[in-house]
């Protein structure tokens, strides 16, 4: 296997030293085979088995990377260019049409868009001179007036927010908080390398370029919330998949006071629903009670069905919780909050399995705080659960 492996490593490093000209790493490529895995007798099946499902998943990575992105020569990689350049023209063509109309039917109406917004500010405070972005006289005026700059969310900001914040500071009084692991914006044109570029490059000491304060202590939770938090995060997100590498350095701190009570705080838990065998044991039950069955549940009804057995569960073991003076009471219908990625359509489907429970004083609130359109209504939800 050590031969194999070797030849592996020869072979992917040839590809990387012609890289620097296209021709040559697409003619490599064409040609790239790896050799065929041979069996070593005396090799732990063990090993042998997991060197060659890791070797597997390389050259897949590789053969696809390969698929996707060495598709042609240079000659006909321009070829295709030039045959898409009159389309590409007349959508940009277009675009730009587009974009003057609408604005000036805007203009008609007296109305602007956030994003107008952020645009006539950076037209008033920047300004190009001999191809640079620099201040205008304006922003100038706010360096001199903002004596700080406070950005809450800044994992969120985007580049032309960016330039407007630049232009009305003096560059050593803006003070950015924001947690990249929330970024939820790119759709709305956030911007995460804005986070990413101060985080690398400031220093926790300070230094020319900023200074880094790491904010890691969570008063919020107990530290079996923190702890279950701090293992799935740590085995899931990495700078590719969640925008950071989760090691211990980012781990999540308890910061608040939570001693062990009796009957208080138990193990964080993390249920799954295997979707299939509960829908068989659900309509093996609905039959036995002679109840219809025809239609089957879905995956959100099945854990509609299990949250509302959860809670019920937790209601009745006495469960203490702390409050904000300190003391501890029993865990009550309106402690308990279920977050849902959606409330449209998946609030009407948790309120029908929490009816069947018959909480109705639990339901009081619930229906409130979730209408039939799945909005919610902040004041009555406030007024209610007092």
């Amino acid at each position: 296997m050590r031969k194999l492996f070797g030849s592996d490593i020869e072979l992917l490093q040839g590809l990387y030293d012609v890289c620097g000209l296209w021709d040559n790493a697409f003619a490599y490529a064409s040609n790239l085979k790896f050799k065929t895995w041979t069996a070593d007798k005396n090799a732990n099946p063990d090993i042998k088995e997991e060197a060659k499902k890791a070797r597997d998943k390389v050259k897949k990575q590789m053969t696809d990377s390969i698929t996707d992105t060495l598709l042609y020569n240079s000659q006909e990689a321009f070829a295709d260019i030039y045959l898409l350049y009159d389309n590409l023209a007349a959508l940009k063509d277009l675009v730009l049409k587009f974009e003057s109309a609408f604005q000036a039917k805007k203009k008609t109406k007296n109305i602007i868009d956030f994003t107008d917004i952020e645009h006539y500010a950076l037209n008033i405070l920047i300004k190009e001179e001999n191809g640079e972005y620099v201040p205008t006289e304006v922003a100038k005026q706010y360096q001199e007036k903002f004596e700080e700059i406070a950005i809450d969310e800044y994992q969120d900001s985007n580049q032309v927010q960016e330039l407007i914040l630049k232009s009305v500071s003096r560059g050593n009084n803006i003070f950015m908080v924001g947690d990249v692991k929330q970024s939820i914006y790119k759709f709305r044109q956030a911007y995460p390398k804005l986070f990413f570029d101060k985080y690398d490059t400031y220093s926790l000491d300070g230094n020319e370029n900023g200074m880094k304060i790491q904010l890691f202590k969570n008063f919020r939770s107990n530290q079996n919330i923190l702890n279950i938090t701090n293992t799935i995060f740590e085995n899931m997100m990495s700078r590719s998949l969640g925008n950071v590498d989760y090691t211990e350095e980012e781990y999540l701190n308890l910061g608040a006071d939570y001693p062990n009570i009796e009957n208080g705080v138990g193990k964080s838990e993390l249920h799954i629903i295997d979707t299939k065998s509960e829908r068989q044991e659900t309509t093996e039950e609905d039959e036995e009670i002679g109840e219809e069955s025809e239609k089957e549940l879905t995956n959100l009804e099945l854990e509609a069905i299990f949250v509302a057995q959860k809670i019920q569960e937790l209601i009745q073991s006495g469960k203490l919780i702390k409050c904000k003076d300190g003391s501890y009471k029993k865990l009550e219908y309106r402690d308990v909050v279920i977050l849902l990625r959606s409330t449209k359509i998946s609030a009407p489907i948790f309120e029908k399995e929490l009816l069947k429970k018959r909480h109705s004083c639990f339901f009081g609130y619930f229906s409130r705080i979730f209408g039939n359109d799945g909005s919610a209504n902040d004041y009555q939800c406030a007024k209610n659960f007092r």
